[in-house]
């Protein structure tokens, strides 16, 4: 075994499962600092280690060596007082020549004093001179094991986890005692720290095998086990014999391969590989292979097995080569099965015949051991079968009888395509048994557009099912009309396609043409004359009858007569599109067969109006019908006329007048061939009519020639019966207004009144509305002043505005603002007193106008005008916050836009007014208010315009506390040095967030958005580690902050390392400094050998690390460093620092008899216990000096002594923890010149 490091453990030894004794070191007794020991059983380990003494032995199978505890002493064996050896602690055991103790341990932790051959871990009573004095004391003897993990054995185990066929090899596993050994032959493995271990053994033989599996500890074997693993030949999966395969050419075959499980397992992985037959390739797409399994092989039923699918398929090399996995999952798979693949193998058309084969290879893995399995299915090419086809001869346009297409093999399934000679098509086909010759009402029959092919298949695409035990192809060709008589129509194919288009059989055929060809033709005349009918004729062989059919229906015959034929055709084939057909016989036989197509337009349909309710007055009538038809609409006693349009559409208008009984509208379409179609609509024109307003237009002068005719015009509601009355009351006149609403009467006025004339319409539905008053002046009268653009109290659109009115013949007349400010002059007209005059207004002033006439007589008058700007009613909009907007306390803008001159009102959830303004010309409004920062707030704003008022809600929501959060970076993440760096996170809404290094050096200040969010983005580096406090403090004053933030560059991986001290060295107790170098920014974790934390660092920016801590004053330290940073780590396993080791205090200079010289500098040297303090003092008491030992205990002072004094010198040390001790006391005289004995 090798030899292992000391260690340091509890005196606890094992009695029993239940019993455990635990070694206490006693008081000093005596003047030579010995310590006893006290013996205690406990029902625990743990128990026990709690009051045992801890000491360092040598490792399991070191050189025997002393037994130190952490006070310095070392443990030896005793006789004291009565009973048996006992045990001892003294300084003496360490390294005196006569005293030293050296002890071994075995590696079943027994701990034996290798003089007296005795071993630690039995008890006593004990000596009641001896402390302590009563209980129980260690006694020598056989001994006892330490209790300690490294002696703890752990029974071994072994299982064949993995058998390798065929490589005939095992993988073995097992549990034993950590770091023990496991060996097989001369192969060994180390235990792992978890009892665990693993082996592979190669070189076994076919059959059952033995192999001894043994457990060393001290190169002893502990234990033993034995397997008998069994190699079988071949492996455990062999290839199963299959059937030999035809491949079809041009088509996809599928080709099985099966192989045979020949031992139980649990689970399989692994791959299949495949290469095609020669010539062949793996058709696309396979991605999985479904798996059968039966227990006979090829011939018995397969039963479906998903585990075993081969998956993930790839092709290789063009196609020829394929690629699966495998993998079973969980479950048995029994032995003796047979497991079946079937490939789609696709073989081209142009393949020959020949032998090949699909090649295998079965391998991988298994809960059995591994497996290859490698094989092949024999394959062979085949042909495809021939079809006959016979078919009888015919002439020019003329249809064969029945021919067929028989395939000459006993079964071929897929779809049959049947391709016509040149110049024939299809005219029938269909499928029939071979057994009766009955057609397949089941099987499909598809043409081509132009019918030179047919294709028949079964009820599913591929069904069909052909040869001489099942189905034949029956067809009928019809012939070209300009086919060559006497000539043979080559061209004619026949084919079977199996999946993926494989030519399963084939053939060929022709066709005869009869020597005689008929000469029928057919054509349409149809002539723009609606009243003639349409006709068909052509030419056609002397003595043949032409029958003209559509469809069944005969339509007419007529003979050939000097090579020609023709016949009317009847109107009561009526409109629409029409396919005739003319067919000739010739002394009873059918003699050609032609076709013509005749189209004799779209009946008349009225689209509009709808029947139902219509408006009275001109109706616009639309329908459709046969282009360049002759339509007539008839409504009421109006009849119009009109034709349809080369796209099919009509259109008239007539007259209705108001009645509340039905009115035909009938359309009458005259189309050509002499084809009559008529459509009615019913209307009742009752609708209620659009009031129209009622207004006297003219004379537009307004003045009249007295006692002459004047013409009185004006406008109404269309079929409105109209009054016109007199101021005095009188009616003047009555009439009727127009289908357009037009009315007018003449009449004589004067010689010099003036009238007000008023017209009222009286509507067919009751309905009255009255026009304002129209003024008659009788010429050269004086008129008053009247605005007839604009009405008092109302509106003017800002910008230039025009102003007409009517006064005084020749009259001048001046406009003034409110503040006496002239608008506009003119002068009326001198004929009818018409003026008008343009100014400029607004844009959004208000107007008070005075116009004023002065009439050629000198005569004046005025009249007001009060004009508002024509402003629109604008929506109120608030658009500086949005409704539920979290708000920022403080002063708050409302902005927003409405209609100018408006006024906009805030009130909030209490009524409570929160501000006011009125909106700008430019149509803008703001105000601003302080708000918050807790409150809610509900607010109304609410516009007024004159007579108009609308309102916007607007809800404000005040910032709600959210605790501070960094979003980015993250914890672990390092800044790039140079480069911008963005800090994200969130906190309260318009919160102040305030970011510092953990000196007080600020590094940004943000604000939140109304989104809680912060960001700040700045350059970081280039090589500090910044410790940063982040805080925020909301707007009412709350604050919290983050955990300081370490943000480290993202510098190189730098290795762990510790400079301060060495590995171990003795420390100096009290409070010291370990430190080293890493990667900056990692954080280095420090725990001690109880696994207790010491402290984490982190490596600053230059590489360094350091930690201050108090250690001593007597225990040894074993750390363990791991540093980490980005979850990369570095690890320092074992970092030991030793305590000072108590050591008597030595004097090397001055050697005996050596004296110093008078006037120069003596020094003195010596070894004590590192560290210790080190005092010189005279007999008397005087100090001479004092120093320090170093960490190796060496101590030296320099001074001058003298001149002749002979000094009495008392040393003394002081260790750290307390301890004190002296040197004999010796003499320091002056060099006398001799050399000492």
């Amino acid at each position: 075994m090798t030899p292992s490091a000391a260690f340091s453990t509890p005196l606890v030894f094992r009695e029993s499962a239940s019993s455990f004794v635990a070694y206490t070191a006693g008081p000093n007794q005596g003047s030579r600092y010995r310590q006893w020991f006290r013996a205690t059983r406990h029902a625990t380990a743990d128990a026990a280690r709690a009051v045992a003494t801890t000491a360092t032995l040598p490792g399991p199978g070191d050189q025997p060596a002393p037994i130190r505890l952490a006070n310095g002493r070392c443990l030896g064996a005793l006789f004291a007082g009565s009973g048996t050896n006992t045990l001892q602690a003294h300084s003496e055991d360490c390294s005196s020549p006569t005293f030293q103790t050296n002890w071994s341990v075995s590696s079943r932790g027994l701990v034996t004093e290798r003089g007296l051959d005795q071993a630690l871990g039995h008890t006593q009573s004990a000596d009641p001179g001896f402390w302590p004095n009563s209980g129980l004391r260690p006694a020598l003897g056989a001994g006892l094991p330490l209790v300690d993990a490294r002696f703890d054995v752990t029974p071994l185990t072994a299982t064949v986890s993995r058998i390798d066929h065929i490589a005939r090899s095992v993988v073995i596993t097992g549990a034993a005692t950590p770091q023990a050994t496991v060996r097989v032959g001369t192969q060994t493995t180390p235990v792992g720290a978890a009892g665990t271990w693993t082996m592979t053994v190669g070189g076994l033989s076919i059959g059952a095998n033995s192999i001894r599996v043994e457990q060393l500890r001290s190169n002893a074997v502990v234990d033993s086990v034995t397997l008998r693993p069994t190699i079988i030949d071949g492996g455990t999966i062999v290839p199963a014999p299959t059937s030999r395969v035809e491949l079809v050419r041009g088509a996809d075959t599928e080709v099985p391969f099966i192989v045979s499980n020949r031992a139980a397992r649990a689970s399989m992985t692994g791959v299949v590989e495949l290469t095609a037959p020669e010539g062949t390739t793996f058709a696309p797409g396979q991605t999985r292979i479904a798996a059968g399994v039966n227990r006979a092989g090829e011939g018995s039923a397969w039963t479906p097995v998903s585990r075993l699918d081969l998956t993930n398929g790839r092709l290789g090399d063009g196609g020829r080569t394929m690629t699966f996995d495998l993998s079973s999952g969980s479950g048995a798979l029994a032995a003796g099965e047979y497991y079946r693949y079937g490939l789609s193998v696709s073989t081209p058309a142009s393949s020959a015949p020949r032998e090949t084969s699909m090649g295998y290879v079965y391998r991988g893995d298994s809960s059995a051991g591994d497996y290859r399995a490698a094989g092949s299915t024999a394959t062979t090419v085949v042909g495809a079968a021939d079809i006959d086809t016979s078919i009888g001869a015919t002439t020019p346009g003329g249809t064969t009888d029945w021919g067929r297409s028989d395939v000459r093999a006993t079964e071929v399934q897929g779809a049959m395509t049947l391709t016509a000679p040149e110049g024939a098509r299809f005219a029938d086909a269909e499928a029939r048994r071979a057994s009766d010759d009955t057609a397949r009402d089941d099987y499909r029959v598809d043409y081509s557009t132009d019918r030179r092919t047919v294709t028949l298949d079964g009820p599913t695409d591929g069904s069909a099912v052909w040869g001489s035990a099942h189905q034949h192809a029956a067809f009928r060709l019809t012939l070209d009309a300009d086919s060559e008589p006497g000539a043979v129509l080559t061209g004619g194919e026949v084919v079977v396609s199996g999946a993926g288009g494989a030519t399963l059989a084939e053939g060929a055929f022709q066709v005869a043409v009869d020597e005689a060809v008929p000469t029928l033709t057919a054509e349409i005349a149809l002539v723009d004359e609606v009243t003639r009918p349409a006709a068909i004729g052509g030419l056609g062989d002397d003595g043949g009858t032409v029958t003209v059919r559509e469809g069944d229906v005969v339509l007419g015959e007529a003979r050939v007569l000097d090579g020609r034929w023709s016949l009317e055709i009847p109107v009561s084939i009526g409109p629409g599109r029409h396919t005739l057909t003319a067919t000739q016989t010739v002394d009873g036989r059918p003699f050609g067969s032609v076709q013509a197509e005749l189209d004799l337009g779209a009946v008349v349909d009225v689209v509009a109006p709808a029947n139902g309710k219509i408006v009275p007055g001109r109706t616009t009538v639309r329908g459709t019908g046969a282009p360049r038809a002759e339509v007539t609409v008839t409504a009421a006693d109006e009849t119009v006329e009109t034709t349809v349009t080369a796209d099919g559409a009509w259109e008239a208008r007539v007259e209705i007048r108001p009645g509340h009984t039905a009115v035909p509208v009938t359309a009458s379409q005259h189309a050509r061939g002499d084809i009559v179609t008529a459509d009615t609509a019913q209307v009742v024109p009752d609708s209620p009519q659009e009031l129209r307003d009622v207004v006297i237009t003219e004379p537009s002068s307004h003045f009249y020639t007295p006692l002459a005719d004047t013409t009185v015009e004006g406008t109404a509601t269309p079929y409105s019966t109209v009054e016109i009355r007199a101021q005095w009351g009188f009616t003047i006149a009555t009439v009727e207004a127009d289908v357009d609403g037009r009315w007018a009467f003449d009449r004589a006025f004067g010689p010099s009144a003036r009238y007000e004339l008023t017209a009222t319409q009286t509507l067919v539905d009751g309905r009255r509305s009255a026009s304002p008053v129209f003024e008659l002046y009788a010429d050269g009268s004086f008129v008053p002043i009247v605005v007839t653009s604009h009405d008092d109290g109302g509106t003017y659109v800002p910008g230039s505005v025009t102003f007409t009115g009517r006064a005084t013949q020749g009259a001048y007349i001046e406009a003034r603002n409110q503040y006496d400010r002239l608008l506009f002059s003119t002068r009326a007209s001198q004929v009818a007193g018409a003026w008008t005059a343009t100014t400029g207004l607004g844009p959004v002033a208000s107007y008070d106008i005075t116009i004023t006439q002065k009439a050629p007589d000198g005569t004046t008058g005025q009249t007001r005008l009060a004009l508002s700007p024509e402003l629109t009613f604008a929506d109120l909009t608030v658009t500086s916050h949005t409704d539920g907007q979290t708000y920022r306390p403080g002063t708050v803008v409302f902005r927003g836009e409405g209609t100018p001159t408006g006024r906009v009102v805030a009130t909030n959830q209490f009524g409570a007014s929160v501000g006011e303004t009125t909106i700008g010309a430019d149509g803008t409004w703001s105000f601003a208010r302080e708000l918050g920062p807790d409150a809610d707030y509900e607010l109304l704003f609410t516009q007024t315009f004159r007579q108009s008022q609308d309102s916007v809600a607007l809800g404000l929501r005040a910032p709600v506390w959210q605790p501070l959060a960094m979003t980015s970076p993250s914890i672990g993440d390092r800044y790039t040095p140079g480069e911008p760096t963005e800090f994200t996170g969130t906190a309260t809404p318009y919160s102040t967030i305030t970011a510092t290094t953990a000196l007080g050096t600020p590094l940004f200040t943000v604000e939140t958005g109304g989104d809680g969010v912060w960001r700040n983005t700045r350059v970081y580096g280039p090589d500090n580690v910044y410790r940063i406090d982040v805080a925020q403090e909301a707007r009412n004053g709350r604050t919290d902050a983050l955990e300081t933030f370490v943000w480290g560059p993202d510098l190189p991986w730098r290795p762990l390392t510790v400079t301060s001290h060495a590995d171990g060295e003795t420390y100096r107790p009290g409070e010291l400094v370990l430190g080293g170098t890493g990667t900056p920014g990692a954080v280095v974790e420090i725990t001690n050998q109880w696994d207790t934390l010491i402290g984490r660092p982190t490596v600053e920016s230059d590489g360094t690390w350091a930690l201050r801590r108090s250690f001593g004053p007597t225990a040894d330290y074993v750390l363990r460093l791991v540093m980490t940073r980005d979850g990369q780590e570095d690890e320092i396993e074992r970092f030991e620092l030793r305590a000072p080791v108590w050591t008597e205090i030595e004097l090397d200079r001055p050697e005996p008899g050596e004296g110093y010289i008078e006037g120069l500098n003596y020094t003195m040297t010596g070894r004590a216990t590192p560290f210790a303090t080190i005092r010189a003092t005279t007999a008397l008491g005087g100090q001479l000096f004092e120093t320090t030992a170093d960490r190796d205990g060496r101590w030296s002072h320099t001074r001058r002594y003298g001149p002749t004094h002979v000094y009495v010198i008392d040393l003394t040390q002081e260790s750290l923890s307390g301890r004190t001790g002296t040197h004999p006391r010796f003499e320091f005289a002056p060099d006398d010149g001799t050399e000492a004995p």
